[in-house]
C-alpha cells in the first residue's frame, strides 16, 4: 500500500480557493483605490500649488470655454480658473460664489496665461488644463462637444493667437475638442 503524505490531497481544498477568490478580490479593490486615489492627485506634480475646489454647487454647467492670454492679462478678463505660466492653478471669486458670465450662462471659463519669452504651453500647463478639462466634465457631465477654444480676436497679440493655436492642436490631439 502506497503511503500517503498527511495534509495533502488531489484535489484542490475548496478552503484554498475561498482563500486566493478573497486575496483576488482584495487586491482588485486595493487597485481601484490607488487609481482612484492617483487620478485625484495633483497632475502637475506641484504640491506647493494648492489644488483649487470645486464649491459652486449652485450653479448649472454645461459648457466650458478655454482661453489664452499674457501672464499680466490674466486679471482683467472674466474666468473661474486660472493657470499660470508654472501650471499652477487658481479658482477666481466669480467660481467661488458660482457667479456666471452674462454673455453666455452656464460656461467655465478656464484661462491659461503665457509667457512671452517661453516657446510655449508648458507641461506643467497642459497636466492642470487637462486634469481641470476632465474633472468638470465628470462632476459636471459636460460632453466632449461642450468644450470650445476661444477664437482669437483682432485685439490680441499674434502670440496669444498662436497659443491659441497651438492649444487647439494639442486638445485636438488629446481628443478634448
Amino acid at each position: 500500500m502506497p503511503s500517503r503524505k498527511i495534509g495533502t490531497s488531489r484535489q484542490p481544498s475548496t478552503r484554498l480557493t475561498r482563500t486566493l477568490a478573497l486575496l483576488i478580490g482584495c487586491m482588485s479593490v486595493g487597485a481601484w483605490l490607488l487609481n482612484q486615489i492617483h487620478d485625484r492627485a495633483d497632475p502637475a506634480g506641484d504640491h506647493r500649488a494648492a489644488r483649487t475646489s470645486l464649491r459652486s454647487t449652485g450653479a448649472s454647467w454645461k459648457k466650458i470655454a478655454i482661453s489664452a492670454a499674457p501672464g499680466n492679462a490674466s486679471d482683467d478678463l472674466f474666468h473661474h480658473f486660472h493657470i499660470d505660466e508654472g501650471g499652477a492653478e487658481r479658482s477666481s471669486p466669480a467660481w467661488e460664489h458660482g457667479q456666471q458670465d452674462a454673455q453666455s450662462s452656464q460656461t467655465v471659463y478656464v484661462l491659461v496665461s503665457h509667457n512671452p519669452r517661453t516657446e510655449g504651453i508648458t507641461r506643467r500647463q497642459w497636466n492642470a488644463l487637462v486634469a481641470r478639462l476632465k474633472e468638470l466634465q465628470t462632476r459636471y457631465h459636460i460632453p466632449r462637444d461642450g468644450i470650445s477654444l476661444a477664437a482669437p480676436a483682432e485685439r490680441d497679440s499674434p502670440l496669444t493667437q498662436i497659443r491659441l493655436q497651438q492649444l487647439t492642436r494639442m486638445l485636438q490631439t488629446a481628443g478634448l475638442l
